[in-house]
């Protein structure tokens, strides 16, 4: 049985947009998630969480470098928070800058992370929304997994670290399973987090059966 990644967040579990729309996205995928608003002593398995979240736990002496390490893996949304997302890229060992761009941009994924980028390895995806992306610069030392033209790197990582620019994931109660479903809409809010799901569980776990 696969352990349940642990879910980071500021708020109440019960009224966190957040921390349901991660755990609705895991369920989607046979993936257990448990939501804290605190980290055990001993940090082990997976980590999901944005950057201010992370930020608070590292101040409130939760988190450290070595302990971010103690996750065998850790994906962090920048949730609108461009100080926030540099502070942890930081804890991470990169200094990295922060910045929005364009609303819509053309997006590469990388051609050379074939474990964690799987099915989306090299393709170029057109006029990506990018309304609420945080970009980091390309000569920071992250390795790039999404690329966006004369934008920065939407999603990179840092040894165990995941750092994807988006705001937050989709919500995905939102969707009719009959609607049509436009990927470019979403797409950081939705695809760096099923990559990292799918690498981080070695593929998704068999759904059972049940709501």
């Amino acid at each position: 049985m696969t352990n349940p990644a642990l879910i980071l967040t500021e708020e109440s579990p019960a009224g966190d947009t957040f921390a349901r729309s991660v755990r609705e996205i895991f369920r989607f995928t046979g993936v257990a998630g448990t939501v804290v608003t605190s980290l055990p002593e001993q940090p082990r398995g997976i980590l999901v969480s944005y950057a201010r979240a992370v930020l608070m736990a590292i101040e409130m002496r939760q988190l450290s470098a070595e302990r971010l390490g103690g996750f065998s893996s850790i994906f962090i949304f920048a949730g609108g928070d461009a100080r926030a997302f540099e502070q942890v890229i930081l804890q991470a060992g990169v200094r990295s800058t922060a910045f929005a761009s364009a609303e819509k941009v053309h997006v590469s994924v990388s051609e050379k992370e074939r474990e964690i980028c799987g099915p989306f390895t090299g393709l170029t995806f057109r006029e990506v929304w990018a309304r609420e992306v945080l970009w980091l610069d390309q000569t920071s030392g992250l390795t790039p997994l999404v690329t966006g033209l004369k934008a920065g790197i939407g999603f990179g990582r840092s040894g165990n670290c995941y750092f994807c620019g988006a705001s937050g994931p989709l919500d995905i109660t939102d969707f009719h399973p009959r609607k049509l479903f436009d990927i470019k809409r979403c797409f950081f809010q939705i695809a760096p987090l099923l990559l990292f799901i799918r690498y981080a569980f070695s593929g998704f776990p068999r759904r059972t059966a049940g709501p």
